[in-house]
């Protein structure tokens, strides 16, 4: 087996800057993850969820609407919007059972 080279006193810290400038261009992506999922549960952005859930027509357009004021994503809208027409459908079916039949 060879053995390890024994680095320098400078070697070392060019060695643990490099090491830092990746973690820190590593973080950085997962940062604004973390922000956006911080955004996502102030109490404006969980009263839009609560809107969707109860009047999903409503809801719907208000999530679209104040689209940038909630700081959501395209796949975040999509997702809250299928959300919002599988609850509506639900509802029309409810309606639809009880004053029909």
């Amino acid at each position: 087996m060879a053995k390890k080279k024994k680095l320098t006193k400078e070697e070392l810290r060019i060695e643990n800057e490099k090491i830092r400038e990746d973690m820190h261009t590593q973080n950085q992506g997962s940062s604004e993850d973390s922000e956006r999922i911080v955004n996502s549960l102030k109490g404006f952005n969980i009263a839009s969820y609560a809107l969707l859930l109860v009047l999903p027509i409503i809801g719907i357009w208000w999530l679209w609407y104040k689209k940038d004021k909630l700081k959501l994503n395209q796949p975040s809208m999509i997702v809250w919007t299928g959300i919002g027409v599988v609850i509506l459908v639900e509802q029309i079916m409810l309606i639809y059972q009880n004053f029909a039949g």
